[in-house]
């Protein structure tokens, strides 16, 4: 059976498309604003800088899940790499294919239960994968609230 890998699927497919949609109603010139006006260095992420994290806490996951690859995408993800919308798209849409073939990759709800190395230690496939659902979704929030912020418009819905 696959009723959690089925959950897995749409919650990472809901931040999937609500990542394209924010990227897409975002003026280009916003997507690194700092909101508030704020200067580079203050604290708060832009919405490309925290959108690039969301869409990273998903391919780390799945390239440790699939090959135990756990490098974090940090340097490929850096604003200065992924500067305009259609690469941070690209980047989108080579994640979401990465997820797929990983959720594919588990044939059913008990091997989720399967233990494997992370970067925190020995933890089951499924602690992974919730963890970066929440780890995404936190970011893609923030991703939300920096537009809002930025804008001065309500976020898309």
């Amino acid at each position: 059976m696959k009723v959690l890998i089925t959950a897995f699927d749409v919650a990472f497919s809901a931040i999937h498309n609500r990542s394209c949609k924010l990227l897409e109603h975002t003026p280009e010139e916003l997507l690194f604003a700092h909101p508030n006006g704020g200067s580079p260095h203050h604290t708060t992420l832009t919405i490309g800088e925290n959108l690039l994290r969301s869409i990273a806490a998903v391919e780390q996951t799945f390239g440790g899940i699939t090959a135990s690859l756990w490098d974090d995408p940090f340097e490929w993800t850096l604003p200065e790499q992924l500067m305009t919308p259609e690469k941070i798209r690209a980047y989108l849409l080579e994640v979401e294919s990465t997820r797929c073939r990983g959720l594919n990759f588990i044939k059913d709800d008990n091997e989720l239960t399967k233990l494997i190395s992370s970067p925190t230690g020995m933890r089951t496939i499924f602690e992974v994968t919730l963890a970066a659902v929440a780890r995404a979704e936190h970011f893609l929030g923030r991703a939300y609230e920096a537009f809002h912020t930025v804008t001065g418009t309500k976020p898309p819905a």
